[in-house]
């Protein structure tokens, strides 16, 4: 990993590592529309789904509607979210998912790095989404733990 954004996401993850690999781990997905959401216990993928707004509804009430799914959810050891830079609505449903959860561990998990999980025959879902951002923070968790 080059880039200072991803190094800071392996800092993020040395130091949470344990509770990556033996914990709950909520992977997020933001969405404008829909948020795709997996947990993870012991590395391992429990459940994965959407949580959905109202459609043709504004934005902010979207929004409403998906943070009161959010704090349905068991709350994690671990909060890894997809890296949001530009999109505005994005960053409000990153930063719902973050204010909703309230994990003391977040993980900001840039898009090239999940990406780089994708299978040939991928085809996008939100859910999916979820899944290997939370897949990218395990399988770097399980690499930095056989360099401990």
């Amino acid at each position: 990993m080059s880039t200072k954004t991803e190094n800071k996401m392996v800092n993020l993850i040395m130091k949470c590592t344990d509770e990556i690999l033996k914990g709950t781990l909520l992977s997020i997905d933001p969405g404008s529309n829909s948020m795709g959401y997996a947990i993870f216990k012991a590395g391992e993928l429990e459940i994965s789904g959407e949580l959905k707004g109202t459609k043709g509804s504004l934005s902010h009430i979207r929004l409403h509607e998906i943070t009161d799914q959010l704090i349905e959810l068991d709350k994690p050891d671990v909060l890894a979210i997809e890296l949001i830079n530009k999109n505005k609505v994005l960053i409000w449903s990153a930063g719902t998912a973050i204010s909703s959860i309230r994990s003391q561990h977040m993980i900001e998990v840039p898009i090239n790095l999940w990406h780089e999980l994708r299978e040939e025959d991928y085809e996008k879902t939100d859910a999916l989404d979820a899944e290997l951002i939370g897949q990218t923070v395990i399988n770097t968790a399980r690499s930095l733990q056989q360099w401990k």
